[in-house]
């Protein structure tokens, strides 16, 4: 965490997992550090949720690239066969019989016809 600094506003709500899994990908990539310091100066008036998925995004690689043009795509080491990929404010992780998307949204306060219909919508888009 002394390596990201003053740039975090909830540095007490990261867990320590998260924090050993930013401090590995720090040690792949020196220019991390960099990268991830802008992206949070970027969001001011974040929420901690935010703030954990922003860490979670470049902790599993799936952070902007270093000139914010497009987010990266990699597949995770411990799972060859899972891949993660960021578009916005939605993460995507994808494997053999699953698909998870994540974003800051309570899916519980939406009407259970629509998540259904959106359910059957995206399935069909994918065949």
């Amino acid at each position: 965490m002394d390596l990201i600094g003053d740039t975090l506003s909830f540095p007490h709500e990261v867990p320590c997992s998260l924090g050993l899994a930013l401090y590995k990908e720090i040690q792949q990539d020196e220019t991390l550090v960099r990268c991830l310091r802008a992206h949070l100066k970027d969001y001011d008036n974040r929420s901690v949720i935010e703030e954990l998925t922003i860490l979670r995004s470049f902790a599993d690689g799936t952070g902007p690239d270093p000139d914010g043009l497009k987010p990266t795509i990699r597949k995770h080491p411990k799972h060859s066969q899972r891949t993660t990929c960021s578009m916005d404010r939605i993460r995507c992780i994808a494997g053999q019989g699953g698909l998870t998307l994540k974003m800051d949204l309570d899916f519980t306060n939406i009407d259970r016809t629509k998540r259904t219909r959106a359910n059957s919508h995206l399935l069909s888009g994918l065949e």
